[in-house]
């Protein structure tokens, strides 16, 4: 804590007291605090050595209290004494020295008299004192409870206001960016359908899906006052959104349910088979063969000694689906069949065109067989 931040809570726990007060309660603290630090402590040390804000008010308050009881005391005391010694002068002045006995008895009577007045007065005095101690105490407990329970409903109206009104606006943003996106499938669908993929119930879903997000944004803006709809409209709305995509939802299933699915692609798409061969020099100590860690490959090893320091490598794949990649050096070959996602999305399209899809995993699968003799066998470490 900072000691502007220390000092604005000091005040804000004694803003009840004078300006008189605040102030040199202020100053005395600051003093304390630049005593300490030329000492050499550091300020957080010193503001956390002082405790809670809340208690030290207290404390300083009842050392006012305490203080301000002292001094009136001390005041009444002094001014008794002040009478009592006045008094003395007065009334213990020897005139004569023949009326000496009957005088003194007389000032004995009177000061017994005197001091018991005094004592009287001066009980009464601190009673009075101790009953305004008490009811100031009192008092101050009171505002104290009162400005607690203020701040806490207070507190709690705002973290309630406060929690609404994010829970709402996450909500209304959440919306936006989902009608965002939402029209941007639309009118690639519609794109799409224009270009000849003949499913009409995927872009009317999508455009219904829209109106919703508009008609629900427009609901929960409500509660900002942003704009007020009527029941009435409200409940037409909704039922006109609730037809249009239920419509395009079972329009799209029947259209779906119409979609020739096949599981063999080689009616349509030949696999291409690719062959590559490295050679290994007698030098290399290891040779290193890696795979793309994206996918899990399906390769079979053949030693063959024919082919002494030669290592080939056959592929055998769907170019229509991936691209290969050989990158070699020295004492390393990396293989490496990658998806184009242009290349897929365009797939797709021209097959759902001819109102067909072909499994997926057919496509994807793919067989590598490594050719090597023996010697190069103990050399080539695998990694996949």
């Amino acid at each position: 804590m900072s000691k502007k931040k220390f000092f604005n809570a000091l005040i804000n726990e004694i803003e009840f007291l004078d300006l008189d007060d605040i102030n040199s309660i202020i100053n005395e603290y600051e003093d304390i605090i630049n005593s300490r630090i030329k000492n050499g402590e550091k300020l957080k040390d010193v503001i956390k050595s002082f405790g809670d804000v809340n208690v030290l008010a207290k404390k300083i308050l009842k050392d006012r209290r305490r203080n301000k009881i002292d001094i009136f005391k001390n005041k009444i005391n002094s001014f008794l004494k002040k009478l009592n010694f006045r008094f003395k002068k007065l009334f213990y002045k020897r005139k004569n020295k023949k009326s000496k006995k009957i005088k003194i008895n007389k000032k004995r009577n009177f000061k017994y008299k005197f001091n018991s007045m005094l004592k009287n007065f001066k009980n009464y005095l601190l009673k009075l004192v101790s009953k305004y101690e008490k009811v100031k105490n009192k008092i101050l407990k009171r505002n104290e409870k009162n400005k607690k329970s203020k701040l806490k409903k207070k507190t709690v109206r705002s973290i309630e206001n406060k929690k609404n009104n994010w829970i709402k606006n996450l909500i209304v943003y959440l919306l936006i960016i989902i009608f965002f996106l939402n029209n941007v499938i639309f009118f690639v669908t519609v794109i799409g359908y224009i270009d000849g993929v003949k499913i009409l119930g995927l872009p009317l879903s999508f455009g219904s899906l829209s109106i919703l997000y508009i008609f629900l944004i427009l609901i929960i803006d409500e509660y900002y006052n942003f704009y007020k709809l009527s029941k009435s409209i409200k409940f037409s709305i909704g039922i006109i959104v609730f037809l249009l995509l239920s419509f395009s939802i079972a329009l799209f299933v029947y259209e779906s349910y119409n979609i020739n699915y096949i599981n063999d692609p080689t009616v349509k798409y030949t696999p291409v088979k690719s062959t590559n061969k490295i050679t290994v020099s007698e030098k290399t100590k290891n040779y290193n063969i890696y795979f793309n860690s994206f996918y899990k490959p399906n390769y079979s090893v053949v030693i063959d000694d024919t082919l002494n320091d030669i290592i080939k490598v056959e592929v055998k794949y769907f170019e229509c689906m991936s691209d290969l990649i050989y990158k070699t050096s020295r004492d390393s070959v990396y293989i490496s069949l990658t998806e184009n996602k242009r290349d897929l999305v365009s797939f797709y399209i021209e097959n759902l065109k001819e109102n067909t899809i072909y499994n997926y995993k057919e496509l994807t699968r793919n067989e590598i067989i490594i050719y090597m003799s023996k010697k190069i066998s103990e050399k080539v470490k695998i990694h996949n």
